[in-house]
């Protein structure tokens, strides 16, 4: 496998994971990466790295900064130092 081929099939396991859990995930790892243990190494700290991820990345930035959540039609300040927010 090379190495465009590894990575097509460590992202497509990476985002199927998702959708499993616990000792069922364990199995389906195993399964998909098919005895193949620098890809099964691979998918888990690509996982690894998501759970420790800040959720705030989710976010759009400015929305983030001022503590609005998701939702980016939230109203924030008008202002932000001198600089004044004409939108988002």
């Amino acid at each position: 496998m090379d190495a465009r081929e590894r990575f097509a099939a460590a992202r497509r396991i990476f985002l199927a994971a998702g959708e499993h859990e616990g000792e069922e995930r364990s199995a389906f790892l195993a399964r998909e990466c098919a005895g193949d243990e620098a890809l099964l190494r691979e998918v888990r700290a690509l996982l690894e790295a998501e759970r420790r991820a800040d959720p705030r990345m989710d976010q759009p930035a400015l929305a983030s900064l001022l503590g609005l959540g998701n939702d980016s039609r939230a109203a924030g300040p008008e202002t932000i130092g001198e600089f004044k927010i004409l939108g988002v």
